[in-house]
């Protein structure tokens, strides 16, 4: 496994919003990076319906935006992209989210997964973790609130393969009741 290289782990309570900001930076000199977090994000009653940011490890400015069926990330990038369309994704429901990115400047790939299966990938990035944050990413206005319960958050300084993916997303999924017994 890959616990040897990893940088951080937080659980928060039900119905607990985390915020994890500066001087908090577990990925600041990284250079490829992997994030895993167990998360069910509701609609927050805007108009349209928008499901509002899970996190932000990047250095675009706006976060991570979860708004079913698409997931747009930045993870470690200077860019937000649409890095998931998928029409089974819903509000309500729990997940094992995770994102992966790592390459040269320039020519990072940075992929997402749901529930261990690769949804998404994006290519012609630079990675930077500038930013960190979990949760709302406006705490002052507080016009831009994430609605969501997130039970663990896993990040790792480097991309991990794919067969630590698995164990990862299996442990997490089998952790929260996410995954039957035979999975």
């Amino acid at each position: 496994t890959a616990s040897d290289e990893l940088y951080y782990t937080g659980t928060y309570q039900n119905g607990r919003r985390g915020f994890i900001g500066p001087p908090f930076n577990p990925l600041a000199n990284a250079k490829a990076g992997t994030g895993f977090i167990v998360v069910r994000v509701f609609e927050n009653h805007k108009t349209p319906p928008y499901g509002g940011q899970i996190w932000d490890f990047g250095d675009y400015g706006p976060p991570n935006t979860w708004n079913p069926p698409e997931i747009y990330d930045d993870f470690g990038a200077t860019t937000k992209q649409l890095l998931i369309k998928d029409p089974t994704l819903q509000f309500g429901k729990w997940y094992v989210y995770a994102v992966t990115i790592g390459g040269d400047i320039g020519n990072a790939v940075m992929k997402g997964y749901i529930n261990g299966a690769l949804k998404g990938t994006v290519g012609g990035l630079t990675v930077s973790f500038y930013e960190v944050s979990v949760g709302d990413f406006n705490p002052v206005a507080k016009n831009e609130t994430s609605v969501m319960n997130v039970a663990e958050i896993l990040l790792y300084d480097r991309v991990l393969s794919n067969a630590e993916m698995k164990t990862v997303n299996s442990y997490l999924g089998h952790k929260f009741g996410l995954l039957s017994p035979r999975q």
